[in-house]
């Protein structure tokens, strides 16, 4: 179990409610670059 780290890390904990690597993952890109835009997704 993979937590994440860095402000990106502690912006899309926040963002998403989620906490682990997998639970990413499982995040539709369409989704990551909704909330976080095109260049960081």
């Amino acid at each position: 179990r993979r937590n994440l780290g860095g402000k990106l890390g502690s912006a899309v904990v926040k963002q998403l409610k989620i906490e682990t690597l997998g639970q990413l993952s499982s995040i539709p890109l369409s989704v990551l670059t909704k909330e976080f835009g095109e260049k960081t997704s």
